[in-house]
């Protein structure tokens, strides 16, 4: 038997446990951008984003890819797949990383996304 997804956003049909993917991250660079710690930039190398399917495999979860939700999905991964480049890169660009993160809150939750104190 399939679990449900939790927490999935009404207004966009996306889980927004998906964010846990990206809290990391936000801690790590606001503690970056706060400290200009070198040392907290490897703690944001280390990391690794993964895709939503990933994340949610459709052999354990039902209703995880929908015709309602799937542009959505389609460009949560894209997000994921260039901010794994920068990872990879070691290239920390803090607008455009700043600004994958903050579309990444924008797909999942729509219009109730909080203030990260990112941008």
């Amino acid at each position: 038997m399939l679990k449900e997804l939790s927490q999935v956003v009404k207004e966009t049909g996306v889980s927004g446990d998906y964010l846990n993917e990206y809290h990391g991250l936000v801690m790590l660079f606001r503690m970056y951008k706060r400290t200009g710690d070198i040392d907290i930039l490897e703690d944001i190398f280390s990391n690794t984003i993964k895709k939503y399917a990933e994340r949610y495999p459709e052999s354990m979860y039902e209703n995880v890819i929908t015709p309602f939700n799937k542009g959505r999905i389609k460009r949560l991964d894209e997000i994921a797949d260039a901010l794994n480049v920068f990872i990879t890169k070691r290239d920390l660009d803090g607008e455009i990383f700043t600004g994958l993160i903050r579309e990444a809150y924008i797909l999942v939750k729509g219009d109730s996304m909080p203030r990260l104190g990112l941008w």
